[in-house]
């Protein structure tokens, strides 16, 4: 690809503190030259306002940039078609696949995952975590189901959903089982049985979990 018409970064007011400090203190200049780098292989494959959008949701347009670096460095051609399917596809043979990138951030309203105190001990809140990864599973199933009526997609082809979990609290700590694993399939906590006169462990499972 050929560099781009101007940096990843722009001047000017932004309300994503993660985009500020890359941009402007000293500590991220390492980080911010290797952004500058993703972009310079990334910007074809972005949408028109894709910089501008990055000052207010940087880390979601990180993760797409990312993605789409990590697939063509895999060898994958990539392209993009238009603004209202997946990000982007490539072919494998005589099949296509589709890729979609999201981001979730901890959310709104009473299913916020909360943002941590200082000096407050809290529980982890684990059904909240959870269900930013099923909205955002949600959101983008909605999606694949419109760019499919528009015959954008094809019933045929393939599709890849890379969820980054880094905008919420605790989700990408792994635990005895990785959040994702536990948004998408039926594994609870883990619960030990323990005879109460000899104190010894009788056994061990992970809860069922139907539903979040």
């Amino acid at each position: 690809m050929s560099a781009p018409p101007t940096p990843f970064f722009m001047d000017g007011p932004c309300e994503d503190l993660g985009y500020l400090n890359m941009r402007d203190h000293p500590n991220g200049a390492e980080d911010k030259r290797f952004i500058e780098e993703l972009w310079s292989r990334f910007h074809q494959l972005a949408d028109p306002h894709f910089r501008e959008d990055a000052r207010n949701h940087f880390l979601q347009r990180f993760w797409e940039m990312y993605l789409a670096v990590a697939l063509l460095e895999n060898g994958f051609n990539l392209q993009r078609d238009g603004d209202e399917g997946p990000e982007f596809s490539a072919f494998v043979g005589n099949s296509r696949i589709w890729f979609e990138a999201i981001a979730p951030g901890p959310g709104t309203g009473l299913d916020q995952v909360p943002q941590l105190i200082s000096g407050v001990c809290t529980e982890v809140p684990i059904e909240k975590i959870l269900l930013r990864f099923t909205n955002a599973f949600a959101e983008k199933r909605g999606r694949y189901a419109a760019a499919l009526q528009k015959e954008i997609v094809s019933a045929e082809d393939s599709y890849v959903l890379a969820i980054n979990s880094q905008g919420i609290r605790h989700a990408p700590d792994c635990g005895f089982i990785p959040h994702f694993v536990q948004a998408f399939l039926p594994f609870g906590p883990l619960t030990v049985a323990i005879d109460v006169k000899t104190r010894e462990v009788k056994d061990s499972f992970y809860q069922y979990r139907p539903v979040v």
